[in-house]
């Protein structure tokens, strides 16, 4: 985050699920990944 702070961007955004819906990190409630 300090290289984001030092760019004086206002807010980052953090993506969980790729497009198609599947999620971007282990999870015990869905198969995919």
């Amino acid at each position: 985050m300090f290289q984001l702070s030092s760019q004086n961007l206002k807010y980052a955004v953090i993506t969980t699920k790729h497009h198609d819906g599947l999620c971007m990190f282990k999870s015990d409630y869905t198969d995919c990944r």
